[in-house]
């Protein structure tokens, strides 16, 4: 699932250049919405990688989000908003009744 918010010059495009933090790309997130806080959403949905679940490692100290989180100077609404869906009984869905759900 995503979303772009439309207008505010919104640039939701994987970036490939010298600034990415790691292995040389990125997803660039970027835009001016003044009339919502929310500019687009992403899911990392685990068929994208012709998986049915992703295969994270049961072990907590080896599973880790990296992130780079650039606000304007200035700008009293940059937000980001986190959220991970557990699919525990590993069908392919989230069940909010049964299944975790981490959101920062």
């Amino acid at each position: 699932t995503n979303f772009i918010q439309s207008g505010g010059n919104m640039d939701f495009n994987i970036k490939t250049d010298a600034t990415s933090p790691q292995e040389g790309s990125y997803i660039n997130m970027q835009g001016t919405v003044n009339w919502d806080w929310l500019i687009g959403l992403l899911d990392f949905n685990a068929t994208a990688y012709n998986e049915t679940t992703l295969p994270l490692s049961d072990n907590a100290s080896n599973l880790y989000f990296n992130a780079l989180v650039y606000g304007e100077a200035g700008l009293s609404n940059s937000l980001v908003l986190f959220r991970f869906d557990e699919d525990e009984n590993e069908d392919g869905t989230f069940d909010g009744a049964s299944e975790d759900q981490f959101q920062k």
